[in-house]
């Protein structure tokens, strides 16, 4: 069983840093989903109120939002350049319009270049399984063989799953709330928390592995 993500009116308003009354009031105007336990309580999902969240921050210019054509959480490198560019398209592709929309660089012996076509049809192959996009053959631009690829589900889908898996990992979902809510991102990208120690051991960068 997973763990528990229902939130109390308290905490809730703790991480709002509002009355409990406002979290009430969100909750009949439907901002909210309330949940009745058996004795009557109102509690409310981790995932709702983090999707609440997220609009409600306030915006920090010095903070740099990351690119859509980043790295996409639960994805590989070449699986989120891939999925980037179908879901920028927002229309079906081949594998071959899929590569030439890529905005990704292989690496090998320190050269970058542009994947193979043979690596993106398996990759492309790999996300169809995954359950990432859909796929048909079809009369499309006088192209009776290839197959078209087309996101199964949308990038704000993919990533609110991503947070949820995230939060039933956790043993108190609403600490890792309050830790979202209150995270500062620098100009560079990287969490202070995430940021090595002075003094710590470097880390290099690696390029992206090529699938």
């Amino acid at each position: 069983m997973g763990v528990p993500d229902l939130m109390r009116p308290s905490e809730v308003a703790a991480l709002f840093r509002v009355d409990p009354k406002t979290v009430t009031k969100w909750a009949a105007a439907g901002k909210l989903a309330v949940i009745r336990t058996a004795g009557g309580h109102r509690r409310y999902k981790a995932c709702d109120v983090l999707a609440l969240l997220a609009p409600a921050a306030p915006s920090r210019p010095a903070t740099r939002r990351p690119a859509l054509n980043g790295p996409v959480p639960g994805l590989g490198p070449l699986e989120s350049a891939i999925m980037n560019a179908v879901w920028d398209a927002g229309r079906p592709l081949t594998v071959r319009a899929a590569r030439d929309r890529l905005d990704y660089r292989a690496s090998d012996n320190g050269e970058g270049h542009d994947p193979a076509y043979t690596t993106i049809m398996t990759v492309m192959g790999i996300l169809w399984r995954k359950g990432m996009l859909t796929r048909a053959m079809g009369a499309r631009a006088g192209n009776r063989r290839a197959w078209w690829y087309e996101a199964r589900v949308t990038r704000e889908d993919h990533l609110a799953a991503v947070i949820r898996d995230a939060l039933n990992c956790a043993p108190d979902p609403a600490a890792v709330l309050r830790r979202v809510s209150s995270a500062h991102v620098p100009a560079s990208g990287v969490p202070r928390s995430a940021a090595p120690r002075a003094g710590g051991p470097e880390h290099p960068q690696h390029e992206p592995r090529r699938q």
